[in-house]
């Protein structure tokens, strides 16, 4: 196991003991998953509707490949839980819109404000799981998916620290990038304002 791979699964393991506070989602299955306190930019930005400050968590999950939710030991959702269908005419049926909602809905349920209890993590495939309170756990699965068909590099996580980003990638490396500076503690960020 070289540094980067040993630092970055020391940096996983940090979630343990905080709580899931933000999810997100994009039609493409990308879920974004935000723990421990709340960052803002060191340049705060602003959302160009709400004006509200955009945050993200002091570890923040952005997940591409496969995932899967999981309570009781039963599967809760999938990553292509609110992908089309065919009908029996081959007639394709898009769900993605209809079902997000009843994603988003069912998943801020069921991880918001979630305490990490465990974390593991595959040495050799990076896959892993976290083990929220209440037998909650969240898998991903790192496997080739649509863009990789080029035989292109492209993640399959990134997990970000206050100080630093690793990007897990479909070449079976693990891409690190200095952040310090590049984010602060949102509390300050208020007293300061």
């Amino acid at each position: 196991m070289n540094n980067i791979q040993e630092a970055f699964i020391q940096d996983l393991r940090k979630i343990i003991d905080k709580n899931c506070f933000q999810i997100g989602f994009s039609l493409e299955s990308i879920i974004l998953l935000d723990f421990g306190r709340v960052l803002i930019d060191a340049k705060p930005r602003t959302h160009p509707k709400t004006k509200d400050y955009l945050t993200h968590g002091e570890y923040s999950l952005r997940v591409v490949t496969a995932w899967r939710i999981e309570k009781n030991n039963k599967i809760f959702c999938t990553w292509n839980y609110y992908d089309g269908y065919y009908d029996n005419e081959g007639n394709y049926h898009d769900n993605r819109a209809k079902t997000l909602t009843v994603l988003e809905d069912n998943l801020i349920k069921i991880l918001e404000n979630k305490k990490v209890v465990d974390v593991f993590i595959d040495e050799n495939t990076k896959d892993f799981y976290i083990d929220f309170e209440e037998n909650i756990r969240f898998r991903v699965f790192c496997e080739m998916n649509q863009w990789d068909w080029n035989d292109e590099t492209s993640e399959m996580y990134i997990f970000t620290t206050k100080n630093d980003l690793y990007s897990i990638e479909t070449n079976d490396t693990i891409i690190h990038e200095d952040l310090k500076g590049e984010f602060i503690y949102y509390e300050d960020f208020l007293k300061s304002n």
